[in-house]
């Protein structure tokens, strides 16, 4: 999907490979799948008494998404408490680190 082109007009083309995999999916939006998918998935839950949240943002400012990233780390760490876990402490963290930055300047070299 290009930049800035709206999830409203982007349509799944229609082909037989698609029809084999998801019925009535041919020449829907993205945005229509997406909608149908999220509420299926809340259906679901439901239908089978599992608990779930569900967050809805005012927009897609930074504020707003700087604010449910907050919220989400806390989660982690009220969640770490009380599972006995701690979640800064994180061995692999550096590890994965060191990869990266092997492969980044392994990158380099080749370019």
């Amino acid at each position: 999907m290009s930049v800035g082109r709206p999830r409203a007009t982007v349509k799944i083309p229609c082909s037989s490979a698609y029809r084999s995999l998801v019925q009535d999916i041919q020449g829907r939006t993205l945005a229509e799948v997406m909608d149908a998918i999220n509420e299926g998935v809340k259906r679901a839950f439901r239908k089978a008494g599992r608990p779930f949240a569900e967050i809805v943002l005012p927009d897609t400012s930074e504020a707003s998404l700087g604010q449910l990233l907050q919220l989400k780390m806390m989660e982690v760490m009220y969640l770490g408490a009380l599972l006995e876990v701690n979640p800064f402490d994180q061995p692999n963290v550096e590890s994965y680190k060191e990869e990266t930055r092997a492969l980044l300047s392994q990158a380099a070299g080749r370019g």
